[in-house]
C-alpha cells in the first residue's frame, strides 16, 4: 500500500499518552497512511517497551514505523526528523497527546482539496475553544460539528497538535526553523512562513482532534523560560506587537467595496488581533469568516444603544474601537 499521508507523530515518554493516541489513530484513520511515530529518545521503561512492539499494531491500511533518536532535541528538530523522512503527498505532523475521531483525517484532506490556496490547516479542537462538556465526549462532539463538514475558517497561524499540509507546501517553506530552541514558537514562525509563500493557515470546522495541551513540559521547570525566549525571539524575528482586542464598528460601507472592508479586517486578524465586528443585518455580510474575528449583529433600531452598552460593560476592555 502506497500511504496517501504521512503522519509524523512525535512522542517522548509519556505512555500513558501515547498508546491511546495510537490506538485512535489506527482506528479512526480513514486515509491510506504511514505513521512515522519519532521518539526523542525516551528513557520511560513503559514507553521504550511500547515503542518496540507497536509496529505491530500496522494494518493493511495503516503502517506504523518507529524512529529512535538519540537526543531530545525538542518538537522543532525532532519534527524535521520526521517531516525528512516523508514521501508522501500529505504531511500531518501530531503531538502525543491527541485523540484523534472519526473522519478527521479524510475531512481535512478534503477541505485542502478544496482549497489549494490553504497551506497549513488544523482541524477544529478544544485549542479552539470546542471542549466537549459531560456527557458529551470527544466522539459525540465530533458527530456534531459534522455538520461542518467542507467548511473552513482562516486563521492567522496553525498550531503545531495536530496540523496537515500538502507535499508541495513543504517542498516550498522547507523545515522548522532551528532558532527556536527546544520548543515553543516554532509553529507560528512557521505558519507565518507558509503566510510568506503564498498560502493561508487554517481550521477545518468539520474535522475534530482532542488535544491535552501542555502535557509534555507541564512539569518542566524550565517551561516559563523557554517560553519567554521563543516568544521574544518571534516577536523580534517577524516584528510583532502583542495582540489586542479591537472594536470594529460597521453600521453601513459608505461607498466602500465589501471586498476592501473585508482585506482590512483580515489585515488586523492576521496580525493576530481579536476583532469584535459589530454590524447590522445590512452589513453583516462585510465580516470574514476568520477565526479571530466575533460578528456581533444588532438591529439598527437599537444599534447605537446596544453597542454603546456592549462597550462599557464588557470585563476586558477595547483597546482600540474603530468607526468605519
Amino acid at each position: 500500500m502506497k500511504p496517501l499521508c504521512d503522519i509524523v507523530l512525535l512522542t517522548w515518554n509519556r505512555a500513558d499518552l501515547l498508546k491511546p493516541c495510537v490506538e485512535r489513530l489506527l482506528r479512526h484513520t480513514d486515509v491510506p497512511s504511514r505513521i512515522l511515530i519519532v521518539d526523542n529518545a525516551s528513557t520511560d521503561p513503559e514507553a521504550i517497551a511500547y515503542l518496540k512492539e507497536v509496529e505491530r499494531k500496522s494494518t493493511e491500511f495503516v503502517r506504523i514505523e518507529v524512529v529512535r533518536r538519540t537526543n531530545n532535541d525538542g518538537f522543532g528538530i525532532g519534527m524535521n526528523d520526521g517531516m525528512a523522512r516523508t514521501s508522501a503527498p500529505w504531511i500531518c505532523l501530531a503531538n502525543n497527546d491527541i485523540l484523534v475521531t472519526e473522519g478527521w483525517l479524510s475531512e481535512m484532506i478534503r477541505v485542502a482539496e478544496a482549497h489549494p490556496d490553504i497551506g497549513w490547516l488544523n482541524p477544529m479542537s478544544n485549542q479552539f475553544g470546542e471542549t466537549p462538556k459531560p456527557p458529551e465526549t470527544p466522539d459525540t462532539l465530533a458527530q456534531r460539528l459534522s455538520a461542518h463538514r467542507g467548511e473552513w475558517l482562516e486563521n492567522w497561524s496553525c498550531v503545531g497538535f495536530c496540523v496537515l499540509m500538502p507535499r508541495k507546501v513543504f517542498e516550498k517553506v522547507g523545515f522548522f526553523a532551528p532558532e527556536f530552541g527546544f520548543m515553543y514558537f516554532e509553529d507560528a514562525d512557521y505558519s507565518l512562513r507558509v503566510v510568506q509563500a503564498g498560502f493561508l493557515c487554517g481550521i477545518a470546522q468539520g474535522a475534530y482532534v482532542y488535544h491535552h495541551e501542555g502535557s509534555t513540559m507541564k512539569k518542566n521547570p524550565k517551561r516559563e523560560a523557554l517560553f519567554e525566549k521563543s516568544r521574544e525571539r518571534f516577536f523580534e524575528k517577524w516584528h510583532r506587537i502583542p495582540s489586542e482586542r479591537i472594536a470594529w464598528v460597521q453600521t453601513q460601507l459608505n461607498g466602500i467595496p465589501e471586498t476592501e472592508i473585508r482585506k482590512r479586517i483580515r489585515t488586523l486578524a492576521n496580525d493576530d488581533h481579536k476583532i469584535w465586528f459589530f454590524c447590522t443585518p445590512q452589513t453583516a455580510s462585510t465580516a470574514p469568516r476568520h477565526y479571530n474575528v466575533v460578528p456581533v449583529q444588532f438591529s439598527g433600531w437599537f444599534f447605537r444603544w446596544r453597542l454603546a452598552w456592549r462597550l462599557a460593560t464588557k470585563k476586558k476592555k477595547f483597546h482600540l474601537v474603530i468607526h468605519a
